[in-house]
């Protein structure tokens, strides 16, 4: 028959000694026969019954079985009782299940484990079969069915023949078993139709009558449970994981930006104290400017030019570690340093206050918030703290220019007045 095999059941010694701590289900099934729409009750695992009024056989298929013995494992596990239907119309199926405590219907005492059977000191005994291969390589916890060679309800008492009379020529007719519903007289040859209480006395109606189940091991739907539990704790863990890889790069990204900062602040130190040194060398200039005699024009003019260019360069390198640190983009840099430095250059005491202003700002290392426009567009920028003195190198150089500076060029222009001082 296919995928579903009910052909081959196994019985006797084949079978496993049974289990003392299986778990057992009472099955209860009824359906519905499809041609006359009577009820037809299931009383044991098989694939087709025969309707007890029309006699047509009834077909349940594998995967019905299937689905219900699963869900009965899984009700068992909770010692639970349930009822539902599988199927639509005439193909459905109503079921109900219960916990069984394997004990003898007659006497209530625990029936025996043995092969192939349930037995009670009593005489009575639950005959089991190994269910087929197909069936427990679905359900791997299903390890018995109850069924005998005749199932309940098939041992009801019949009669074996019944005398009626032919409704068209009063001819007698011996009616049994094994006749059709509509039969024809011997006599007239008319088709008969057996009325129900005679069919019903020849075809007893069948009871529900229980069937049993036993299984061990984990149910499918406890193993498809604890499946979803493991898959839950990998995405977890893989969440977890990816959580712990994102702070592993950002802490390298860290690690690479303070080794960056470093590299760029230990540059930027030596730049400003290159700066210092050039600024002390034209302080010396300036003074034997003011007190040796005037410098050749030339000479001033070169140191001039000297002193800008430095200014520039120091000023690129000492603002460097601000922008690696902050990660902020070139603009914000412009403003927080160089947007001063013309000032500085340009503008006599007023330049200076500005430079002293800005030199304060970078030992302290902490910037407000600002917007910068440009044109028709701006710029907004968070609060900046400068954690490892950043800024420092480019106080420096800025300290240079509100002090050493002006003194440069104060003894340049008016060297009689530096004299008068001293």
């Amino acid at each position: 028959m296919g995928e579903f095999d009910f052909g081959n059941f196994s019985t006797g010694n084949d079978l496993n000694k049974v289990n003392e701590n299986m778990r057992w289900a009472e099955i209860s099934m009824m359906t519905t026969c499809p041609s006359c729409g009577q009820p037809v009750p299931l009383c044991g695992f098989s694939e087709l019954v025969t309707c007890s009024y029309c006699q047509s056989p009834v077909k349940i298929s594998g995967k019905k079985w299937k689905s219900i013995l699963d869900f009965a494992d899984y009700r068992m596990e909770k010692q639970e009782d349930f009822s539902g239907e599988i199927g639509y119309a005439a193909d459905l199926v109503k079921y109900t299940i219960k916990p069984w405590k394997a004990d003898c219907e007659h006497c209530h005492k625990p029936l025996a484990p043995g092969h192939s059977a349930l037995s009670c000191s009593c005489g009575n005994k639950v005959s089991l079969i190994k269910p087929p291969d197909w069936l427990t390589e679905k359900i791997g916890s299903l390890k018995f069915l109850s069924g005998s060679e005749e199932l309940p309800g098939d041992n009801l008492q019949s009669e074996s023949l019944v005398v009626m009379s032919c409704p068209s020529c009063g001819g007698s007719l011996n009616i049994g078993s094994e006749n059709e519903r509509v039969t024809n007289c011997s006599y007239c040859s008319v088709s008969v139709y057996i009325p129900d209480p005679i069919w019903l006395r020849l075809h007893p109606v069948k009871t529900v009558v229980p069937f049993y189940a036993g299984f061990s091991g984990k149910s499918n739907l406890q193993l498809k449970l604890e499946e979803k539990q493991v898959l839950k704790e990998t995405k977890a863990r893989l969440r977890e994981q990816k959580r712990l890889d994102k702070l592993e790069a950002l802490r390298q990204q860290q690690e690479r930006k303070l080794l960056e900062v470093k590299i760029t602040l230990s540059k930027a130190w030596r730049f400003a104290t290159g700066f210092m040194i050039l600024m002390l060398i034209a302080l010396m200039g300036a003074l034997v400017h003011v007190f040796a005699g005037p410098l050749p024009g030339f000479l001033i003019f070169s140191g001039a030019l000297t002193l800008l260019i430095s200014v520039i360069i120091t000023c690129y390198y000492t603002t460097k570690p601000i922008s690696v640190a902050t990660r902020n983009p070139g603009e914000w840099t412009l403003f927080v340093t160089w947007f001063w430095v013309p000032f500085a250059l340009l503008m006599p005491m007023a330049g200076q206050v500005m430079a002293l202003i800005r030199t304060l700002i970078l030992i302290r290392g902490k910037f407000a918030a600002s917007t910068i426009s440009s044109g028709n567009s701006s710029s907004s920028y968070t609060a900046v703290t400068l954690e490892n003195r950043e800024g420092w190198p480019a106080a420096v150089m800025f300290a240079l220019l509100t002090f050493i500076y002006p003194l440069c060029v104060w003894c340049i222009v008016d060297p009689a007045a530096i004299r008068n001082l001293f």
